[in-house]
């Protein structure tokens, strides 16, 4: 099989400031290859859904450039709505805790 085109994901010095001084992210430079897997691994709060939701087109970034193959997707968040599936975990109340009960 021949490729023609660079699907390649690219992240370069993506950065998202929040209320002028917080950094939620600070320069991330990453790039994934076609057929490769990438995990991001984090505590909690490490801001890990941050640089999701910007690659998604959800968050706009502050100052960087995300690319998948030929598409720019902070230039165009729509394309990565269409080239991009995101599944949150839902936080919900526990049925364990007694706050939610299951319908009879």
């Amino acid at each position: 099989m021949v490729v023609t085109e660079d699907w390649s994901f690219r992240a370069e010095e993506v950065t998202k400031v929040y209320d002028g001084t917080t950094r939620a992210n600070d320069s991330i430079t990453l790039q994934v290859a076609p057929g490769e897997v990438y995990g991001l691994l984090g505590p909690n709060g490490a801001r890990k859904s941050t640089l999701v939701k910007q690659v998604i087109g959800l968050l706009k970034p502050t100052g960087g450039r995300i690319t998948l193959g030929p598409y720019d997707l902070v230039a165009d968040p729509d394309a990565a709505c269409q080239l991009c599936s995101y599944l949150p975990r839902r936080r919900s109340r526990s049925i364990r805790s007694g706050s939610m009960r299951p319908s009879s």
